[in-house]
């Protein structure tokens, strides 16, 4: 399996729920940079542009999309009471 595979996977199972998801528009766009993803894979050192940067931790990272949310009421109130700091 190459190290693409998992991140091609995970976008493939959770695309639909990602944010702008109904946007025709984003969506277009989303596939094109994944399916070009799919054919090129990680850029190595051999691209130019790449030439100074490892990747080598992100390949083994996983796709995540379900970002850790927080309750920001308390602080929503103070910033509208002009209470923060």
């Amino acid at each position: 399996m190459s190290s693409v595979q998992p991140w091609l996977a995970d976008f493939s199972a959770r695309h639909q729920q990602l944010p702008g998801a109904d946007l025709p528009w984003l969506a277009v766009m989303r596939q094109r940079a994944i399916d070009r993803f799919a054919a090129e894979g990680w850029p190595t050192p051999k691209k130019e542009d790449w030439r100074h940067t490892s990747l080598a931790l992100l390949e083994q990272a996983a796709f995540n999309t379900q970002a850790e949310s927080q309750d920001v009421s308390e602080q929503v109130r103070a910033l509208k009471a002009g209470e923060a700091g």
